[in-house]
């Protein structure tokens, strides 16, 4: 695993960027799991948030309400 990916990650969760689901993954995960990391939240996924959130943030300011059911 990368520096450039768990930076990345960092990124899309101090932004809110994650589902639920997603971070009761990262949070249940034990050190010798950590490994499984990127097969559950892939890098492309990863960077299409990123690329969604610097889209947003260079836009005019608009409120967004988004909802994931499982």
């Amino acid at each position: 695993m990368s520096a450039d990916y768990l930076k990345d990650l960092k990124k899309v969760i101090e932004s809110d960027g994650l589902a639920g689901y997603e971070l009761r993954f990262i949070n249940k995960l034990k050190p010798s799991e950590y490994s499984k990391l990127p097969e559950q939240i892939d890098n492309y996924y990863i960077s299409r948030i990123i690329e969604s959130y610097n889209h947003v943030d260079d836009g005019e300011e608009s409120l967004i309400l988004a909802e994931e059911l499982q």
